[in-house]
C-alpha cells in the first residue's frame, strides 16, 4: 500500500493489514510531545502496574522481604508508599501542586495523575500539566534506585530535576517565547499572564486580466477524513458571476476534495470556453503539487495528471491564494452541506443574499482580515 508521498513501504502495508482498536484517551495523554520517550514509557509502565517493586514480585509468587530504601525507619516498598505517601514523595507533590492551586488527596497514583490531566488551566500550561506527574514519578523512581545501590539523592534534588525538565519542555513547545522563567511557580504566572501577539494582514480578491476569467476553488469538511464537499466560482475580468457550482462528495480526505474541485472547475471552463483562465486554490499543498515542487500523493495521481494535461493544452495559470481571498468559494463549499447532492448558479440573482454580499465586497475591493497569532518573538510594532 503506498504512502501519501506516493512511495510503497512495508510499514504502510502493515498499517493497512493490522486491526487497530479505538484509541484509549488516557493512553494518548501518556505520550506528551516534547517529553523524553523514556519518561513517557515509564509512565505507561506505572499505569499498567509493571514497575518492578517488591509488591510486584510478591504478586508473582516470590517470597520477598519488602523494604523501602528511601525511608528511615524502612517501610513496605509499595506503589502508594513510593510514589505518594513517603516523606519525599509528599514534599515533592506538595511543592508542585501548591503553585498550581490544585488540591489533590494523595490516595491512588491513577487518581493523582488524572487530577493533573483534567486540571483547568490556560492552553499554554496544558501540556506541562500533562507531563508534570510523569516527571515527578520518574524522579522518585530514579531516587529510589540510586539509594538502593548506595547513592544519595536529597529531596531538593528531585524537585530541581522535575523543575528543570519542565523548563526545557516549555522551551521546546514554545521556542518563540522569550524569557520563560526557570522556576515552576514563576513559570505558571508567566503563562497565565501571557498575551499572544496578534498579526493581521489585509487580503483582497484580485481581478483577472482583461479578457481573462478567474476560477476560485475550495473544499470543506466535517472531519479529515469525513464528509466532504467542494465549490468553485468563475468570474470575468469585471468580477461578474459566470458560473458557480458546489457538490457533496461523501467520505474523503482534504487533498482528494481539493484535487477533484480543481479538475471539475478546469473541465467546465474548457467546455464553456472560459479561457484564458486563472485557477486560484487556497490549498498550498495542491499549488505545490501542480507546480512540481512536491511529490504527487498516490491518492490523487489521476487528478493531477488530468490537471497538467489541460494546463499544457490551454492558456491556464495556477495561483495560490489565502483562504480570506477566496471567501465566495468557501461559502459555496459549506453551503452544500445544507442541501442534498449538487447546487448550481448561473447568475448573480440566483445567489443567496450572504453570497451576494461576498461578491459585492470582492468587486468593491473591500479586504478581508487574516488574523494569526505570531509564533516568534514579537516586534515592537505590527503593521497590517
Amino acid at each position: 500500500m503506498p504512502t501519501p508521498s506516493g512511495n510503497f513501504t512495508v510499514s504502510s502495508a502493515w498499517r493497512i493489514l493490522r486491526h487497530r482498536e479505538p484509541s484509549n484517551l488516557e493512553f494518548v495523554k501518556i505520550w506528551t510531545k516534547g517529553l523524553p520517550f523514556k519518561i513517557s514509557f515509564f509512565l505507561w509502565r506505572v499505569w499498567k502496574g509493571k514497575v518492578p517493586i517488591d509488591n510486584l514480585w510478591r504478586r508473582g509468587g516470590y517470597v520477598v522481604v519488602s523494604k523501602c530504601w528511601c525511608c528511615l525507619p524502612p517501610q513496605e516498598d509499595s506503589y502508594q508508599h513510593l510514589f505518594l505517601t513517603s516523606d519525599t514523595a509528599t514534599k515533592v507533590w506538595r511543592n508542585f501542586t501548591q503553585a498550581t492551586g490544585l488540591v489533590i488527596n494523595l490516595v491512588q497514583v491513577y487518581q493523582v495523575i488524572r487530577e493533573w490531566w483534567n486540571a483547568k488551566c490556560c492552553p499554554k500550561l496544558k501540556p506541562l500539566f500533562q507531563a508534570a506527574p510523569a516527571l515527578i514519578l520518574w524522579e522518585l523512581w530514579k531516587r529510589r534506585n540510586t539509594i538502593k545501590h548506595g547513592g544519595t539523592v536529597p529531596c531538593s534534588r528531585v524537585i530541581h530535576e522535575v523543575n528543570k525538565t519542565l523548563y526545557y519542555m516549555a522551551k521546546v513547545r514554545y521556542p518563540w517565547l522569550p524569557r520563560i522563567p526557570l522556576l515552576w511557580p514563576e513559570m505558571i504566572k508567566f503563562f497565565e499572564n501571557y498575551k499572544p501577539v496578534v498579526v493581521t494582514k489585509r487580503v483582497t480578491w484580485q481581478f483577472p486580466y482583461e479578457g481573462w476569467f478567474k476560477c476560485n476553488t475550495d473544499g470543506a469538511s466535517r472531519g479529515n477524513p469525513g464528509p466532504r464537499s467542494y465549490g468553485f466560482f468563475v468570474r470575468d475580468h469585471e468580477g461578474n458571476l459566470v458560473f458557480a457550482k458546489a457538490r457533496e462528495i461523501g467520505e474523503a480526505t482534504n487533498i482528494v476534495a481539493e484535487a477533484k474541485v480543481v479538475v471539475e472547475g478546469l473541465v467546465l471552463c474548457v467546455e464553456r470556453k472560459l479561457h484564458p483562465l486563472i485557477m486560484e486554490t487556497d490549498s498550498l499543498v495542491m499549488s505545490k503539487i501542480i507546480d512540481d515542487e512536491w511529490e504527487t500523493p498516490w491518492c490523487i495521481g489521476a487528478e493531477v495528471r488530468r490537471i497538467k494535461e489541460i494546463r499544457n493544452l490551454y492558456n491556464v495559470l495556477f495561483q495560490h491564494v489565502l483562504r480570506e481571498g477566496s471567501k465566495v468559494a468557501d461559502f459555496l463549499a459549506n453551503l452544500v452541506f445544507s442541501f442534498a447532492g449538487t447546487i448550481i448558479f448561473h447568475s448573480f440573482h440566483e445567489f443567496p443574499s450572504e453570497g451576494k454580499t461576498l461578491i459585492n465586497m470582492d468587486k468593491a475591493q473591500i479586504p478581508n482580515l487574516r488574523v494569526r497569532i505570531a509564533k516568534r518573538k514579537a516586534p515592537d510594532y505590527c503593521t497590517t
